[in-house]
């Protein structure tokens, strides 16, 4: 006998979904080999079946590649696919429901019919794990006869987005910015035209942070005032909202050291539309780090209004494939142990993110901070990257080359994100506003509420996934599980550009990953590491642990700018690489404020977005890889991996002949930016570990 198959790719054209319907699309006819001798009609059925299939966020799946199959003991159920149409039950039986769909893990259910009537008659007996799945029962009218209907909700988890997270939502339009005179530039653009909300998160902020810099040596400060943060604010109508986060508890007396006097004078008045609060993260001591379950009744409740009231049958929760560890706080090298636990607080709000009139969000990496600011050019010598309060003669120094910029080049990034997805930002901002407002916490009395927007219109193509990580009270943990989906689906490339590579919960992951998969390779961009860091024992523990076992597939660079225009001493400058970038077979990409590290997944305080879309994801890449490369898009070879090396072989060359005889060095042409990176011996390290989720 022929089983069931409907396939919704070749069902275009059909009539909208009621809601005990298939939710796929439909055909005029079914195909001829798929059709089951045995038909129950609506008038012999003694019950219904409704089977609604769903992503994990209970949003309803594109009807594109959407497979659904469903047996009767082993044989094919006749459904009709002309029209959408429940399942009519009459015989007892045990029915196998299949479930797929492009990007998302198949789901496999079985449940029970007892023959009757009654209203708990189907019950749902097995699932494949991970997968949602929701069971109702209600009275309803199908071909004029009134029949107990059991509705089954499944979902299927993505394959690379976080279940546990918020919805990845479709029809997002994304910009990937690669410096911050791109990312800087184009939020001053839209804080201009901001006519009702501003919503800011940062690490830090310096009111005098110019977003917009030109080459004017001889501007005054106080004609620099409109394009910093500050000035840009105070010249929009809308209502401005700021947190910034604190490093020494909640309001101690220390909470100043990263704002300023002109933004806490603004915090101070009721009356202007820009307020402020400081938020710290009482992460401490001891605790078990576990992504928790959910609930997917509770979202198919919240998706469908129709069973809003509807009481489901009790199903286990969805639970999440990230391991668990216990995370020790409290435990250290001695010498880093009365630093950190007495002195400075190791948890913080480490968000960077700007929502404006819930129709743009910006979020990345870069703080509201005087370093960070750059081209994708990296200057050695640039008057711009000087800090506000620089005098005119400083500027001309530099731009003469006879000074380096007194801020050294900088690599970050920032997503520009409009649509849907918006949503997202502007909820984590609503949940971290409320919350400091109801703790009662310094100036929350001179605040107001903010409210998210839903539902917001399509903007593009692309779906994204808003991802945060959220200590307590709030424990959302998506970034991290999209880190563990995206190495588990990785083929070809991980490539990860970060000022830290030390995340020890991510690592055996990893390497599990490069043995199932002989031709993963990972390449590895990040900062190199003093013996005085205490993060430098880690850190070669990380280099040493690939390097070791996969020595002809992982790459570790670290990036240099290069002007021999100048004093020799001044040829060479470190860029401080600051990114927080992850892009696995140019098709998945995570980027925003979560370093390559422990904390940035288990209680720091961050906000990504994870992107999902071979073209935008490739097109990043090739364009971050050709600005490392110092090659145009069109020149960028195939195989990049070995390219980078090859460049960086080169410039180590170039490198060690300046430092041995700059004079004779001057001829030789330094290629883009990348250089070979390698680390101290671990027992060179001054400091031994203070743990793997400290630093």
């Amino acid at each position: 006998m022929p089983r069931l198959r409907l396939r919704a790719s070749s069902m275009a054209g059909c009539a909208a979904l009621a809601s005990l319907a298939f939710a796929l699309g439909c055909a005029s006819t079914p195909p001829e080999d798929e059709v089951d001798e045995e038909e129950i009609s609506a008038r012999d059925a003694t019950a219904a079946l409704a089977i609604a299939p769903l992503d994990i966020w209970g949003q309803a799946l594109p009807p594109q590649g959407l497979e659904l199959r469903v047996t009767r003991d082993g044989r094919p159920v006749r459904a009709d696919v002309a029209r959408p149409a429940p399942i009519f039950l009459k015989e007892p039986g045990r029915y196998q429901v299949r479930l797929a769909a492009p990007l998302h893990e198949p789901a496999e259910l079985t449940l029970d019919y007892d023959g009757s009537s009654a209203a708990g008659a189907v019950r749902l007996v097995a699932t494949l794990p991970g997968v949602g799945a929701a069971l109702t029962h209600r009275t309803t009218t199908s071909e004029g006869r009134t029949l107990p209907t059991h509705e089954l909700f499944a979902g299927l988890r993505h394959q690379w987005f976080s279940a546990q997270g918020r919805p990845a939502r479709r029809n997002n339009a994304v910009s990937l910015m690669l410096d911050g005179q791109e990312a800087w530039g184009a939020v001053h653009r839209e804080l201009r035209g901001a006519k009702s909300s501003v919503q800011v998160a940062t690490w830090w902020w310096e009111s005098s942070f110019e977003l917009v810099r030109n080459f004017d040596l001889s501007q005054s400060q106080e004609a620099r005032w409109p394009n910093t943060i500050l000035g840009t604010l105070e010249g929009s109508p809308a209502r401005k909202r700021i947190i910034v986060g604190q490093f020494w508890g909640q309001d101690s007396i220390l909470s100043w050291f990263n704002t300023d006097a002109r933004l806490r004078a603004y915090a101070e008045q009721s009356s202007d539309a820009i307020e402020f609060m400081g938020q710290g993260n009482e992460t401490r001591g001891t605790f078990t780090f576990a992504v928790p379950p959910f609930s997917f009744a509770d979202r198919v409740k919240a998706t469908r209004p129709d069973v809003a009231g509807v009481p489901f049958d009790a199903a286990p929760p969805v639970t999440s494939s990230v391991p668990s560890h216990v995370v020790d706080l409290s435990s250290g090298a001695p010498i880093a142990q009365d630093f950190l636990d007495g002195l400075l607080e190791t948890a913080s709000y480490h968000q960077k993110f700007i929502s404006i009139d819930s129709k743009v969000a910006f979020v990345g990496g870069m703080n509201l901070q005087q370093s960070d600011w750059d081209t994708s050019n990296h200057f050695v010598f640039d008057a711009r990257r000087v800090g506000a309060d620089a005098s005119a003669s400083t500027r001309m120094d530099v731009a003469s080359s006879q000074k380096a910029s007194p801020l050294e080049p900088r690599k970050d990034y920032m997503l520009r994100l409009e649509g849907p997805a918006v949503e997202d930002v502007d909820d984590v901002f609503q949940k971290r506003w409320e919350l400091l407002r109801q703790g009662n916490v310094k100036f929350s009395d001179r605040t107001t509420p903010f409210v998210t927007r839903r539902n917001l219109a399509a903007a593009g193509t692309t779906q994204v996934q808003v991802t945060a990580t959220l200590p307590a009270p709030f424990h959302e943990y998506a970034i991290a599980e999209t880190w563990f989906n995206a190495v588990r689906n990785a083929k070809r490339t991980i490539f990860i550009e970060d000022q830290y590579f030390r995340v020890p919960m991510l690592h055996e992951a990893i390497a599990a990953r490069m043995r199932a998969v002989p031709e993963l390779r990972l390449v590895v961009v990040t900062m190199p590491i003093t013996r005085t860091n205490p993060a430098c024992a880690p850190s070669r523990e990380a280099y040493t642990f690939f390097r070791s076992q996969f020595p002809t597939r992982t790459s570790f660079f670290q990036l240099k700018a290069f002007d021999g225009s100048g004093p020799s001493n001044l040829a060479f400058v470190d860029i401080f690489t600051h990114s927080k970038m992850l892009i696995v077979d140019d098709l998945f990409m995570s980027v925003g404020s979560a370093n390559k590290n422990n904390r940035g997944l288990v209680y720091e305080g961050e906000l990504n977005v994870a992107v999902v879309d071979e073209a935008v994801v490739g097109a990043a890449r090739r364009r971050i890889v050709a600005n490392l490369l110092g090659q145009k898009l069109e020149a960028l070879a195939e195989d990049w991996v070995s390219a980078l090396a090859a460049q960086a072989a080169k410039n180590d060359q170039g490198f060690r002949a300046w430092q041995s005889d700059a004079k004779t060095a001057r001829s030789l042409a330094q290629t883009g930016f990348v250089y070979g990176l390698d680390y101290p011996r671990t027992d060179d390290c001054i400091l031994a570990s203070v743990g793997p989720d400290r630093t």
